[in-house]
């Protein structure tokens, strides 16, 4: 029996997600890889803080282009039909095994860029494993609330937490790299730094990490120790950043977002929908609005959805975590 997923109602979402993003200084904090008085308002999540459409390097101007687009094209040459009008978005899906990506940020290929926040789910079960190890129960206890925040809410403080308890940066950078790579990822293609590159930022936030890679991590999140209280995280996040992804019922998913070297903000999630036969999809997705708003990418990325809810939701993925026997 084919299972597919459906969408959340959009009514009302777009004003009260404004509503609620003016108003709820502990959300808009929460999400800052960098100090909320900052320039730019340093929004990553991991970045993910207070909202701007200005940095130190400027006001962000829109991606225009010179010849008129049609509506009903396509803006990807990969694998996945993504329509045009979208702008500079970029998708990357599991299918059976199969990654297929699509969309404009990378000619239709394997977009790559910071993770923000969404490094927050290898870090968390690098932190887990660590305190588990440890045999302190109480330390155990205070990770595990820290996990809970840094997905449910993208809480820097816990973040920034939970990599202290790894032991100095370049320990704590190794432990968050062994969980990749043991969800095979590139066999150590995706390097943590443990120093910050750009120092208002945190260090995991700005790992280079590609979408097509999210979505293999995603596929395998079931397989890894320790994960279980992370992706019971993943399917409690809050009504406030459930955009996009979110927009599936029953997704599990983490979100992330920070602002460029231009001051736009890039909006990114990684996680598994309902897909096909009981399956779960492993899918990405990023954005950059044409105003460089972290506001307006949010909008971008509810609209790739539901550009390609059917081709995601008629998807074959993998078994979901908690039912995976073949690791």
């Amino acid at each position: 029996m084919m299972r597919t997923s459906t969408l959340r109602s959009r009514t009302g979402r777009g004003a009260s997600a404004a509503v609620a993003l003016l108003t709820s200084a502990a959300l808009l904090t929460g999400c800052v890889i960098g100090d909320v008085d900052q320039d730019g308002g340093d929004g990553g999540d991991g970045g993910d803080s207070a909202i701007s459409t200005e940095s130190a390097g400027g006001t962000p101007q829109p991606t225009t282009s010179g010849a008129e687009e049609d509506p009903d094209s396509t803006g990807s040459t990969g694998d996945l039909e993504v329509p045009a009008d979208l702008g500079e978005v970029s998708v990357a899906v599991l299918d059976d095994g199969k990654l297929l990506t699509g969309g404009s940020l990378a000619d239709g290929g394997d977009f790559t860029d910071a993770a923000w926040s969404t490094s927050k789910v290898p870090l968390s079960i690098a932190a887990l494993r660590h305190a588990g190890d440890g045999g302190d129960e109480a330390a155990v206890e205070q990770v595990s609330g820290n996990v809970r925040q840094a997905i449910t809410a993208s809480d820097n403080a816990a973040a920034d937490a939970l990599w202290d308890s790894l032991g100095d940066p370049a320990t704590a950078a190794s432990q968050v790299e062994d969980v990749l790579a043991e969800a095979g990822d590139g066999a150590g293609v995706t390097s943590v730094p443990s120093e910050r590159p750009r120092i208002e930022f945190s260090a995991y936030g700005q790992t280079q990490w590609s979408l097509g890679d999210q979505a293999r991590f995603a596929a395998r999140l079931g397989c890894l120790d320790s994960a279980g209280p992370v992706v019971e995280a993943m399917g409690q996040v809050d009504p406030g950043q459930s955009y996009g992804i979110g927009r599936f019922d029953d997704a599990l998913f983490k979100g992330g977002w920070g602002p460029g070297n231009d001051g736009r903000y890039l909006v990114r999630q990684f996680g598994l929908v309902p897909g096909a036969d009981g399956t779960v999809v492993p899918v990405a997705v990023a954005a950059v609005a044409p105003d460089g708003s972290y506001e307006a990418a949010q909008g971008v990325l509810d609209d790739l959805v539901e550009a390609l809810r059917d081709r995601i939701s008629g998807a074959t993925g993998v078994t979901p975590p908690g039912e995976q026997g073949d690791c």
